[in-house]
């Protein structure tokens, strides 16, 4: 019964240093990240808690650290989770840049890269001018889309921010997949469904070995020509 499924969740999520999956270590999936990047990944969920599944987001840490991005850009930062995740697998003179519409719950940790906040509508020509402004000529190396979760606002999202990302960098989504708030997450899977059918190179990290998982699907964004 997902109705109960996803009621179970919601009240283990209260509980301190909560951490979805880790309870039922994977069987079926590849493992594809290193113990460093687990031990990273746990520490960090524990320390400020966000709707991942400890597997699907280690899957995509494991790129984010052979990326080495200097330029994060990450649409949705609700507590700020995923925001200080990412910051623990890139170098120290890296930026990140994050939009929400509400920024007063986000959870900062002390961290040497620069932090750049913008309060604001992702889907508003001035939110895009403003990331632009804080790029001050910069491409994107990695870009993370998690936030309104309407198809409108996930297509818009994804054709306003994808063209500043450079290419061979990482483009992901959250929710492609969800195993709860299936009604809430369509948009994004029928996007993603539409992305991985256009021919493009895409990568799925999913853990369909725990209960209650997210999905986040990965694109590469290729080289002009290729």
């Amino acid at each position: 019964d997902r109705n109960r499924v996803s009621a179970e969740y919601i009240a283990r999520i209260q509980q301190p240093g909560y951490i979805n999956g880790i309870g039922k270590p994977v069987v079926n999936l590849p493992v594809e990240y290193s113990d460093d990047t687990l031990k990273k990944v746990t520490a960090s969920l524990q320390d400020v808690q966000c709707t991942q599944n400890y597997y699907e987001v280690a899957q995509l840490c494991e790129k984010v650290k052979a990326l080495q991005p200097k330029t994060i850009l990450e649409i949705g930062v609700d507590r700020g989770g995923s925001m200080n995740l990412w910051l623990q697998f890139v170098p120290h003179d890296a930026q990140y840049i994050g939009v929400d519409n509400a920024m007063q719950f986000v959870i900062k940790r002390d961290t040497p890269q620069q932090k750049i906040l913008i309060e604001a509508d992702s889907r508003l020509p001035a939110t895009l001018e403003k990331v632009k402004a804080a790029l001050n000529g910069a491409e994107v190396d990695f870009l993370f889309i998690d936030g309104d979760h309407t198809e409108a606002s996930v297509r818009s999202d994804y054709a306003m921010y994808a063209p500043l990302v450079r290419e061979g960098g990482i483009i992901a989504f959250h929710d492609i997949d969800a195993s709860i708030n299936q009604e809430h997450c369509k948009g994004i899977k029928k996007l993603w469904q539409e992305l991985k059918a256009s021919g493009i190179t895409t990568a799925e990290f999913v853990n369909t070995d725990t209960e209650v998982y997210f999905g986040i699907g990965v694109i590469v964004k290729e080289h002009k020509g290729a």
